[in-house]
């Protein structure tokens, strides 16, 4: 029956009021894990978008003569594909809980995110390499000739680099299929393509900043850049991104379990909060690891962190 009379439209619209609160609190709810979420694949895009160019370039004034360049292209699409459904086919034979899935899709996500953190590091050192043979065979000034090194120096990063995205962004999309209602799953692939957008505009965003604090970093010849140098400026950040997504998915978890009613939440602290500080020691040991940089490579790595807001001046 619909309410009648003054008095019964009083009792009733604070009733009406209240139940759209409690509507919009389980909406935000839902809706809080994908927002978190999101945010971890945001370097996650800055760091495929940069390897699918940056790498092509490197390729490009390499010696390859017997294997062109597209070859490498063909092997990261490989290795997507082949990563992407082995893992799919272990993770419907191993799992057969709804919480087993769940589990499954966010270590298939985090495994993306640790390969983008190898495959950083190793372009890092194949760029270190690459610039010890042009400065070896005095090539710093002679951009339009050939670097004597194989092309074939490149394909473990570029196989890293198809692997990582297989699991992550099509872990991401598993994920957002989980997570979004029944009738909101036709966008799974929509955002997950958006994300991958976000990460190529903010790459743009990024080589420009970095280009202004160190133009040395980015030179009118790939024989005078500093790639070595930005790569490893991604390393960090790929670090950082993946130190994120542990904290992120143990409050996910946490969260799961508490509404399972499995448990009862033993602190009041907010469940980032505490995934943060389980994870603090293992972030430590990480940034003590950066110690054998010198001076002069902490001081341009400072001045890009402050430049990206990361760092706040003093």
């Amino acid at each position: 029956m619909g309410c009648r009379g003054s008095a019964e439209v009083a009792t009733c619209a604070p009733s009406s009021h209240a139940m759209n609160r409690q509507e919009n609190k389980i909406k935000v709810g839902k809706a809080r894990p994908i927002v978190f979420m999101l945010t971890t694949f945001i370097i996650v895009g800055l760091v495929s978008s940069i390897g699918n160019t940056l790498f092509i370039e490197q390729a490009n004034a390499l010696h390859n003569t017997r294997f062109p360049v597209f070859i490498l292209l063909i092997c990261a699409s490989l290795s997507r594909w082949i990563t992407s459904h082995i893992y799919t086919s272990l993770q419907k034979k191993l799992s057969i809980s709804p919480s087993q899935q769940s589990l499954g899709i966010r270590i298939r996500m985090g495994l993306g995110m640790f390969l983008f953190l190898l495959c950083s590091a190793i372009a890092e050192g194949v760029e270190d390499k690459r610039l010890d043979v042009i400065r070896k065979h005095g090539l710093q000034d002679k951009p339009n000739d050939v670097v004597p090194m194989s092309v074939l120096s490149l394909l473990p990063q570029f196989i890293l680099l198809g692997s990582a995205e297989g699991l992550s962004w099509d872990g991401l999309e598993n994920f957002l299929d989980e997570q979004l209602p029944e009738s909101k799953k036709m966008y799974a692939s929509s955002l997950s393509k958006g994300m991958n957008g976000v990460g190529k505009i903010l790459s743009v965003v990024c080589v420009a900043i970095v280009e202004a604090i160190e133009p040395t970093w980015f030179s009118d010849s790939i024989s005078k850049s500093h790639l070595d140098k930005f790569y490893r400026m991604l390393t960090i950040f790929s670090f950082l991104n993946l130190f994120w997504y542990f904290c992120v998915a143990r409050y996910l978890t946490s969260n799961e379990v508490i509404e399972n009613g499995q448990v009862e939440p033993e602190r009041t602290e907010h469940p980032v909060y505490n995934a943060v500080l389980y994870n603090s020691k293992f972030l430590m040991a990480a940034v003590g690891s950066l110690s054998s940089l010198d001076a002069s490579e902490e001081a341009e790595l400072w001045s890009i962190f402050k430049a990206l807001g990361f760092a706040r001046v003093q």
